[in-house]
């Protein structure tokens, strides 16, 4: 499944509650998602990974402040790790997970929202 950079942006947005959100910079966070999106990474892939402790990692190993991250920092990580779409998974530590399950039950949730949001600014 391919994500374009709309939806990868969505994810972001979704993911605004994520431990370590608040170490990188707005527009950093987005392009976290849309470099996972540009990498092949799946909708889910994209949630689990901006959700997870490799956010952090990613900052720990940066020269920047805190607050200051962007999507080098975790492109970095996840390169040098040699991570991708195939991969993810297993360094994650969790297997056998359906992605394209996953991948479309947060589909269902972001669309939901973006229901919501559209029903509130009209009333």
């Amino acid at each position: 499944m391919k994500t374009s950079n709309t939806l990868a942006v969505k994810i972001a947005e979704h993911c605004e509650t994520a431990y370590s959100y608040d170490a990188y910079t707005e527009s950093g966070w987005r392009n976290c998602a849309k470099y996972l999106a540009r990498s092949g990474f799946s909708p889910f892939a994209i949630e689990t990974i901006l959700c997870s402790k490799w956010t952090r990692w990613a900052g720990d190993g940066s020269s920047k402040s805190y607050g200051q991250y962007n999507s080098v920092d975790l492109k970095n990580l996840i390169e040098g790790a040699d991570i991708n779409p195939n991969n993810w998974q297993s360094h994650m530590q969790i297997d056998n997970v359906d992605e394209e399950y996953h991948s479309a039950e947060l589909l269902k949730k972001i669309e939901k929202n973006l229901k919501m949001e559209f029903v509130a600014k009209r009333y």
